[in-house]
């Protein structure tokens, strides 16, 4: 609501002499109430309508008295006619002496102070004639306090000629209607529009925010209804320095980066600090998204829940776990950023007509990356799986959105093109680096992607595990820091077998024993193991009696020594593990 627009409803309300002059300003938490009485409202009562204003917030007070002396207090500084006005009154209900000096604030504060009881009534009732505005009295824990202080209010309002507003969320107080329906005259709605709160969150900002990134933020909150100034505030600080960042990386397109990666950080900032999910729930809930329709696409309706989820984080879809911590907060600086996910690069156009269509493309650019789309697609060396797929995605967009005519070499559908290709095309996992893969438009195409990207990571995961395992056998300090790496909360052993862990304890010396049983110390020291590696449990028990065994028929020696501890660990790890 504009400012214009609430004051005129503020002085109908207070001229209308039939109701006592309370009203309350009403709007949810983080809205921006206290935002629009500091910076426009009381300026604008004070300065164009030359009233007195007397503001404070009741957050922290604790007791009636409490209220009544920061009123007092308020009242005292912040109107130039007070001294004069309580300086008689404080001298004869103290008995001190009137103070003659221009600015005797302090010392009235001081006197006022120490009266008690039915003298510091007598001050209070004296005090007239001014506009009082609260601000958090849903941030009074005590109801009953809330009663006493409206009750307060309302003797200023009805006696002593006193307009009353107070700023609350009313949703956050209960039990307060009817007490409401006594003292206020009437309730006004406060909420800012989009563009307005965005304003408030991003001043002082401008100058580090592109103006395309600046459009793309608002495109962000108003698909997600975002009015909340804390949560914009959190967004526009942690965007600024997210956009700092990207500036240092010089083979990405800075502007086009930013603008993928502003709707994420919008739209988990909102689910984290408005909506209350944590962040390890948010990255459940994207990559579960991620998985039901990037990995397992399936026919199955959403629940209702789910659907709401699915709004909720519909902008977040292929954050990476680094871009979720740091939107959270849980990753205090942009530099701490390993995991941007996949980023077009500067020169790259084609990249640019996969992530923005033809939005933000020239026609000249148009050319040029729709050269290099039908060159990836046909190209006869290893392709990025993900990426091939994105490019044929794309083909089968522009032709039926009728950008472009169906190029000669394909005689059917892109479809029954790509389906044709798969015979001669060669896939790989890593050709491009690109963490977080983009849905695609067709979800044909997406099905066969899928697909073939497990096929694609089935074939390479089991050639990784074969040289991990050429190259484990022959010392663990090889491939220590890469299986932590790696499999960190993800199960290995049973995928590696007990039998050929005991190929290399046969041929490690007693320093490698000693390092692998370091690190099976530190992989399971923590008390939910069970949710990670309950997998392992067969082949790691199959080891410990395997060792137990060992033991018993071994001289002792360095190595046996280092058999013995492992030993100790693993009765450990499978105790935790059963």
């Amino acid at each position: 609501m504009e400012k214009d627009k609430i004051y005129r409803k503020l002085a109908f309300l207070f001229e209308d002499k039939s109701m006592p002059s309370m009203v309350l300003l009403d709007g949810k938490w983080g809205s921006g109430k206290s935002y629009y009485l500091n910076n426009e409202l009381i300026p604008f009562l004070t300065k164009e309508k030359k009233k007195i204003v007397v503001s404070f917030s009741l957050y922290g007070v604790a007791n009636i008295d409490d209220f009544r002396d920061k009123l007092i207090s308020a009242f005292i500084l912040k109107n130039k006619n007070a001294t004069s006005i309580l300086d008689k009154l404080i001298t004869s209900v103290a008995g001190a002496t009137a103070f003659t000096s221009s600015d005797n604030s302090s010392a009235l504060l001081s006197i006022f102070n120490g009266i008690k009881g039915a003298a510091k009534h007598v001050v209070l009732s004296k005090i007239e004639k001014f506009t009082l505005v609260l601000d958090d009295l849903e941030r009074v824990d005590d109801l009953n306090l809330i009663k006493a202080i409206l009750g307060e209010c309302l003797q200023l309002a009805e006696n002593n000629e006193v307009e009353v507003l107070i700023a609350a969320n009313s949703e956050a107080i209960k039990d307060l209607n009817e007490a409401f329906d006594k003292c206020i005259s009437d309730k006004i709605s406060f909420s800012l529009d989009y563009e307005k709160a965005a304003e408030i969150a991003f001043n002082g900002l401008q100058d580090k925010i592109p103006k395309q990134n600046m459009q793309a933020m608002l495109e962000s909150i108003r698909k997600l209804e975002i009015k909340n100034l804390r949560v914009l505030k959190r967004s526009a600080k942690r965007i600024a320095e997210l956009i700092e960042e990207l500036h240092k990386k010089t083979e990405i397109d800075e502007i086009f980066s930013a603008n993928i990666l502003i709707p994420k950080i919008i739209s988990i900032a909102n689910a984290h600090y408005q909506l209350g999910f944590s962040c390890a729930a948010i990255k459940k809930n994207v990559n579960s998204r991620q998985s039901r329709l990037f990995l397992e696409l399936t026919d199955t309706a959403l629940t209702p829940e789910e659907e709401e989820q699915r709004k909720i984080f519909d902008l977040a879809e292929s954050s990476s776990d680094d871009i979720i911590e740091y939107a959270c907060g849980e990753k205090f600086s942009a530099s701490e950023i390993e995991d941007f996910g996949a980023l077009p690069a500067k020169s790259n156009l084609l990249d640019k007509l996969i992530y923005a269509g033809t939005r933000q493309i020239s026609q000249a650019e148009f050319s040029t990356a729709y050269k290099q789309l039908i060159e990836y697609i046909n190209r006869t060396s290893p392709v990025e799986c993900h990426y091939w797929f994105n490019c044929i995605d794309t083909l089968d967009l522009l032709i039926r959105q009728k950008s472009i005519t169906k190029p000669d070499f394909i005689e059917g559908t892109v479809l029954e093109f790509a389906t044709s290709k798969l015979k001669v095309v060669k896939f790989s996992l890593q050709a491009k680096k690109r963490s977080t893969p983009r849905r695609l438009v067709n979800d044909e195409l997406q099905a066969m992607m899928v697909e073939q990207f497990n096929i694609v990571k089935i074939r390479d995961t089991e050639s990784s595990i074969d040289h991990l395992k050429t190259r484990m056998l022959k010392n663990w300090k090889q491939t220590d820091s890469e299986i932590y790496s790696n499999y960190e909360h993800k199960p290995f052993f049973n995928i590696i077998g007990a039998e050929f862990l005991i190929q290399c304890l046969n041929r490690w010396d007693h320093s490698d024993i000693l390092g692998f049983e370091d690190f099976i110390r530190s992989r399971y020291n923590f008390s939910n193991v069970k949710d990670f590696y309950t997998d392992e449990a067969y082949d790691l028990n199959f080891l410990l009696q395997w060792l137990i065994a060992k033991i018993k028929d071994c001289q002792p020696n360095l190595k046996n020594g280092a058999f013995y501890e492992l030993s100790e660990t693993l009765a450990n790890v499978v105790e935790k593990l059963s």
